[in-house]
Order: structure tokens, then C-alpha cells, then sequence
């Protein structure tokens, strides 16, 4: 079980339940996935788990906008990093596409084009 004892600015976490990832967060860092998390996030000594990483911000809806990366002993094990398939149906993706939604004057200046923040405003999945 993943217990966080810090997340700064840069993240947003998703409240889902969800077998596959024991936290979800938004990334708007410009920083990699791995260090942005290590970077803005601390985990207690005795979290383990697995993290997905949407990097929407950066990415847009890019094949590569999800990545999931384990963590052991309270760090992020950056040799464990995958890149992770999401379908627009997904409800992860759907959830995380919700909380987009919450800041799109920020995400003006973000991967998302302005047709994709026109659909994240009316609530759909992109």
C-alpha cells in the first residue's frame, strides 16, 4: 500500500479505484514522468505499489501520455517505468480526463490542442 507524506504543486492525484494502480496522478511538470514524481512526491518508508503518471500536459493524447512505475520501500524504482495503453473508454482515463477538465485555463499552454481542451470543457474523454 502506497502512502504519500508529500505531493507539491506539480501533481494532482486521481480518486479512483482501480485494480491495476494504487495511486493515479496528473503530472504538469515538464519534467520527466521518473523525476517529476521523485521531484514532487515522498512516499513513507513502507509504501510499495504501483503509480500510473498521466503526462497529458506534456504529451497531449499521445500513444506515450501514460507511464506506470513501481515503488518500493518508499522509492520509486525508476528501472520499473512502462509505458501503459489506455483506451478512451477506460475509466481511468475518463477519470483523469475529468480532473483535466478542472484546469484548462492552465492546460492552454499545454500538449492538448485546442479542439481536445474544447472537448475536455464538455466533459468528454479524449
Amino acid at each position: 500500500m502506497l502512502k504519500e507524506i508529500r505531493i507539491d504543486n506539480h501533481f494532482e492525484k486521481v480518486t479512483i479505484n482501480d485494480f491495476r494502480f494504487d495511486i493515479v496522478y496528473l503530472s504538469f511538470s515538464t519534467l520527466s514522468p521518473y523525476y517529476a514524481l521523485i521531484n514532487n512526491v515522498k512516499f513513507s518508508n513502507d509504501s510499495n505499489g504501483k503509480v500510473l503518471i498521466d503526462n497529458g500536459f506534456n504529451m497531449g493524447t499521445r500513444d506515450n501520455r501514460f507511464c506506470s512505475m513501481l515503488v518500493k520501500d518508499g522509492l520509486v524504482d525508476r528501472h520499473s517505468v512502462e509505458l501503459v495503453q489506455l483506451s478512451k473508454d477506460d475509466v481511468v482515463r475518463i477519470s483523469a480526463n475529468k480532473l483535466f477538465a478542472n484546469y484548462l485555463g492552465a492546460l492552454e499552454y499545454s500538449g492538448f490542442n485546442s479542439v481536445q481542451l474544447k472537448l475536455l470543457s464538455a466533459g468528454i474523454s479524449i
